[in-house]
């Protein structure tokens, strides 16, 4: 009775131990959403959803434990400009996520570039998976300069991830 009791607890503390990770992965963060994906980023006009005449490519990796950061190559920032973009995430249910990411924007534009100063740039997103590979976003992005206070140019943008295989 001893030997039956003390393997069906054993048995017991096996299973809850081997059903942790998947419920970690699967509950707590969502499934889709870890891995590394390349982005396309549109930026839109926020009142008229009007899409702006470029767009650009990010790197954004979203870990196990709910962190994000991100690189990219939008043209509106001069080189080494902006730095990469860290942050976290959060599954919302039914395939959905929000994320918020920071990145330091490291010095003043030249005059005649569009005009960011140093500060932050912060970027708050709803995503929606389209299948396993691919999700979609809006975006609100916000800049402060070195002092805290908010600045143009904030704005809106939508996002296509595709999974990198």
């Amino acid at each position: 009775m001893n030997t039956k009791l003390i393997s069906m607890v054993l048995w017991s503390v096996l299973a809850a131990v081997a059903a942790e990770p998947a419920a970690a992965t699967n509950f707590r963060f969502g499934p889709g959403l870890v891995g590394t994906w390349n982005v396309t980023i549109n930026p839109v006009n926020c009142e008229s959803g009007q899409p702006a005449p470029i767009n650009f490519r990010s790197f954004m990796t979203f870990g196990v434990g709910g962190t994000v950061t991100e690189a990219t190559s939008s043209p509106l920032f001069e080189p080494g400009q902006r730095g990469p973009g860290h942050g976290n995430w959060q599954y919302t249910g039914r395939r959905t996520y929000h994320s918020v990411m920071s990145a330091y924007v490291l010095f003043d534009s030249n005059p005649n570039a569009p005009r960011y100063v140093r500060g932050v740039q912060t970027i708050d997103q709803s995503m929606a998976m389209d299948g396993e590979d691919r999700w979609t976003s809006d975006a609100l992005v916000t800049f402060l300069n070195a002092a805290g206070e908010r600045v143009p140019p904030s704005g809106c943008a939508k996002a296509v991830g595709v999974r990198m295989q």
